[in-house]
């Protein structure tokens, strides 16, 4: 944390870019790839993005079924019903824990993510927490043929079944905030990887915080890889020397991780454990 991975990127994107590469720069999260142009990149929106659409314009510009909610809610019973809020399912799994038809549509955008099928062990938990489920996925994809429309996870699983090489053919691709990428992201940027001279895949397991959209350490961490192949950016310019001290020992109680050795910044700084007692809080440091 705080080793200034947004800046090393940005400038090694530019400099890909000023010696004559077709270059591709995706992140977890629209905010995410938009601060790296915000950074002065040397890029334009059309290879910049995240991955959801870069396979919306691979795969036609599909129409979106989550964008005709509406249409939806008057074809099916109440259970089913989804709530049409502004960007209302942006991302497969982000409404998993709500409640009725949208936790049943993030259930099975989370399951479709983690590359597994609703008889799946995996899948169990997410199944249990909907009775209603299968007979939600049944009406839902019976809903999207007849209309020819597309959800969210559809643009991956089309994408990752029909398109061999990552939009525009690049040489060079990055990929930001990987560690929040689930299964079936990773799927398909190894597979547009392959067809690339260099590709480059940029996180920290140890900050993977969508486990609850099917991310996972191990997606990132999987794959031999050669000697100097890994890069460590080894200054931290945010993390104090006794905060580091803490976090350190939290961070090796988790199993899927690799060590990585980094240093605090250059001032000692202070911790400082609360308490709420009754309506006081008492500090300890």
């Amino acid at each position: 944390p705080g080793t200034g991975k947004t800046t090393w990127l940005s400038r090694q994107i530019s400099n890909a870019i000023e010696h004559g590469n077709e270059v591709m720069v995706s992140s977890f999260s629209k905010s995410a790839a938009e601060e790296l142009i915000g950074r002065g990149m040397a890029s334009t929106q059309e290879n910049t993005g995240t991955l959801h659409a870069f396979c919306y314009r691979a795969i036609g510009l599909p129409t979106i079924a989550e964008t005709k909610l509406k249409e939806w809610n008057e074809a099916v019973s109440q259970e089913f019903r989804i709530g049409q809020t502004a960007d209302a399912i942006e991302i497969c799994g982000s409404e998993s824990t709500g409640a009725g038809g949208a936790g049943m549509l993030g259930a099975y955008g989370l399951i479709r993510g983690m590359c597994v099928t609703v008889d799946d062990p995996k899948a169990k938990p997410y199944i249990e927490n909907y009775p209603g489920i299968r007979r939600f996925i049944t009406e839902w994809e019976n809903w999207k043929k007849q209309n020819e429309y597309l959800d969210f996870t559809d643009l991956l699983t089309v994408a990752n079944d029909t398109v061999d090489k990552a939009p525009g053919n690049p040489n060079v691709g990055f990929f930001d905030e990987v560690q929040d990428f689930n299964p079936l992201m990773m799927k398909i940027i190894r597979k547009w990887g392959c067809h690339m001279d260099k590709f480059i895949l940029c996180g920290d397991e140890d900050q993977t915080i969508y486990s609850f959209m099917g991310a996972s350490p191990e997606s990132f961490l999987s794959g031999e890889l050669e000697e100097g192949r890994k890069i460590v950016l080894g200054q931290s310019y945010r993390v104090p020397a006794a905060v580091k001290r803490v976090t350190d020992n939290m961070i090796k109680k988790v199993k899927i991780r690799e060590e990585k050795e980094y240093h605090a910044r250059d001032y000692e700084g202070e911790v400082v454990y609360a308490d709420k007692i009754g309506s006081r809080f008492v500090t300890y440091k």
